[in-house]
């Protein structure tokens, strides 16, 4: 985690996309470009995002340190994940329709299918985990060592402007790594939040409505509503 550099946050119609440099583990000279939206899109130009089914460390990284900004309060973004193979698949189709937040540049080298995983089997993996950057047991064994060393704890000073993000390293700070358990938790937390804000007002709505009635009329469809949320309540 401590390769990656030059955050910024750019805004477009459909959310913000938060977009890094990551210096390659191998030392090479060009740094790979990964972006995490809020709709979930989250692309990389390193040759494992192609080879791996779209989930490579570097996103991993990136994610770990978006949910420590979360977490702390420096990110007010709430960002959405695919809960579902079908949902990671509309989320791949509608992002091909509109513009990626920055070029993607595919790999020049030969992918052959002898060194490559297969794409659906790892977004079925994804959408059972809700993570988009979840790597197989495969690839874990090949990359555990250099993932380690990527994500030791880091140190970076959030920004306190409520957009920009300062990338200034401090080395006598460091902030506790989240859990995958927490950083699930946490999302779901996120996508708990956008549900109840949608589903507010229609709640005033139906608040409002019963005032105007002495006796709640009986219906199949107001006692199954009554049932959830007493579920919910419960």
């Amino acid at each position: 985690m401590q390769s990656l550099h030059s955050i910024t946050v750019q805004s477009n119609p459909d959310g913000l996309a938060y977009i890094v440099h990551c210096n390659p583990s191998s030392g090479g000279p060009t740094p790979y470009l990964i972006s995490l939206h809020t709709s979930g899109c989250a692309p990389c130009t390193c040759l494992d995002f192609y080879h791996n089914g779209k989930a490579c460390k570097h996103l991993c990284a990136l994610r770990i340190l978006i949910d420590d900004g979360v977490k702390q309060g420096h990110i007010v973004a709430n960002f959405h994940y695919p809960s579902s193979l079908e949902d990671a698949q509309a989320l791949r189709q509608n992002a091909h329709k509109t513009s990626p937040p920055f070029p993607i540049h595919v790999p020049s080298e030969d992918l052959s299918p002898g060194n490559s995983f297969s794409a659906t089997s790892w977004m079925v993996v994804q959408a059972i985990g809700q993570d988009t950057t979840l790597l197989g047991t495969a690839f874990d064994e090949e990359i555990e060592d250099n993932l380690n060393k990527d994500l030791e704890p880091a140190s970076f000073v959030w920004g306190s402007d409520g957009g920009s993000l300062d990338e200034r390293l401090v080395e006598d700070f460091s902030h506790p790594m989240l859990s995958r358990q927490e950083g699930v938790s946490l999302q779901i937390t996120h996508r708990l939040n956008q549900e109840a804000q949608a589903l507010l007002p229609r709640l005033y709505g139906i608040e409002n409505a019963l005032s105007d009635l002495q006796t709640l009329p009986s219906s199949s469809e107001l006692l199954e509503f009554e049932q959830a949320m007493e579920k919910l309540l419960a």
